[in-house]
């Protein structure tokens, strides 16, 4: 998504969906939290800030798994790596973790079988 149509309530999503406090973002991408808070408050597609200091903070956020999409904001975190383990306990482990995997229902899959 340009940068340019990240509005103000689309950047505090992103914030909240990181995890990250305003004081914690500014920190990480070397600005002041009241400028995190003028640009989530701002209705403008740009907050008003120089392209590099935004572009900082977007930099902390798409590294925390947030992006920006012409249809909201998400969050995108890779697949945990898990250890193999060579015993018949990872083995029942791996067996009902696939058991639960096959039992869970997507949102569309929720969403559809409520309207059935």
């Amino acid at each position: 998504m340009s940068v340019n149509r990240i509005t103000g309530s689309r950047f505090h999503a992103g914030r909240v969906l990181a995890g990250l406090s305003r004081e914690v973002l500014a920190e990480r991408a070397g600005l002041c939290r009241h400028t995190i808070l003028s640009w989530e408050k701002s209705s403008d597609a740009l907050p008003a800030a120089t392209y590099s200091h935004f572009c900082r903070a977007l930099d902390v956020l798409e590294a925390e798994g947030v992006r920006f999409s012409e249809d909201g904001v998400y969050l995108q975190r890779p697949a945990s790596i898990s250890t193999v383990l060579h015993s018949e306990g990872a083995r029942r482990d791996r067996t009902i973790r696939g058991e639960i995997a096959e039992r869970t229902q997507t949102s569309e899959e929720i969403a559809a079988s409520a309207i059935a």
